[in-house]
């Protein structure tokens, strides 16, 4: 009776006890019975794609931008994670060749000359915080221009826990999380 329910789709939803005091999450799907059944490892349907359930963690930026594609269930570290030191590296070395071999999330320059992240055609993904203690996940970006993270093209979005912005103090050039063409998102608190 102490449940809530999270729901994104009723294959991909996630339920906490906010009242229990423990802060981990898990992947449920809706039960033959309309009850939730855990679904950590099984396949679930969503539209034409088969779309596997799993809780990948992480606790670095490679590992976040790596994880991210339709269906995926990202359960982030406590932490700074400062998008701008890697993906700025990355763009320099790799530029396009690395937008290309990862088709959910691209990376382009800003006017100012920053790098931003956009996640493209994604469906269905959730990121939230490890809450563990009093310790923070933060995603932040150096770039006064750039958004934190830009979603375009995109349903079902599941954001939890996350501490996000700019670096720099004063006022920012862009926004913190960007929506473009995209549908049903959930945006919670700790």
């Amino acid at each position: 009776s102490d449940m809530f329910l999270l729901p994104l789709d009723p294959n991909h939803m996630l339920l906490d006890n906010y009242d229990s005091g423990a802060q981990d999450f898990e992947v449920y799907r809706v039960g033959k019975d309309g009850m939730p059944t855990l679904n950590t490892q099984e396949q679930a349907s969503s539209g034409d794609e088969n779309l596997t359930l799993e809780v990948v963690e992480v606790d670095n930026v490679e590992d976040f931008l790596e994880a991210i594609q339709p269906g995926a269930t990202i359960k982030m570290k406590p932490g700074y994670y400062n998008l701008s030191d890697y993906i700025e590296k990355i763009w320099s070395e790799q530029g396009e060749e690395w937008n290309q071999k990862h088709p959910y999330v691209e990376l382009y320059e800003c006017w100012d000359g920053g790098i931003e992240v956009a996640i493209q055609d994604v469906q269905d993904l959730s990121i939230f915080a490890d809450l563990e203690g009093a310790v923070v996940t933060e995603l932040v970006v150096e770039t006064r221009a750039g958004s934190v993270l830009n979603f375009e093209d995109c349903n079902n979005i599941f954001l939890h826990g996350l501490t996000m912005g700019h670096t720099q103090d004063g006022a920012c050039d862009s926004s913190v999380i960007s929506f473009l063409n995209t549908s049903n998102v959930y945006l919670t608190a700790m």
